[in-house]
């Protein structure tokens, strides 16, 4: 990620400034994405994650995310539908 992407997430005040989906079937992929998004941007974001399609639009609208990064390729609904879901809803 560049800089400009890290410091788009940065709030005045130190807090949280986005919530970031992750969705993946896979829990090492899930794992591994979550923990580079941490690492590199810290306390500054709250990771949410989903196992599917349909948990992912679930808790990307319960959890008021501003970003989800989703598997294109997941059983059910897969990444592309679940995005095009997600932006009719928000």
């Amino acid at each position: 990620m560049c800089g400009a992407a890290k410091e788009a997430v940065k709030q005045e005040d130190g807090g949280v400034m986005y919530r970031i989906l992750i969705a993946d079937d896979e829990p090492i992929e899930r794992m591994v994405i979550t923990k580079a998004v941490r690492n590199y941007f810290g306390d500054e974001i709250e990771v949410i994650e989903a196992e599917n399609g349909r948990e992912a639009i679930a808790r990307f609208l319960e959890q008021d995310c501003q970003i989800a990064l989703l598997d294109i390729s997941m059983p059910g609904i897969d990444g592309l539908e679940a995005a095009e879901k997600i932006r009719k809803e928000n």
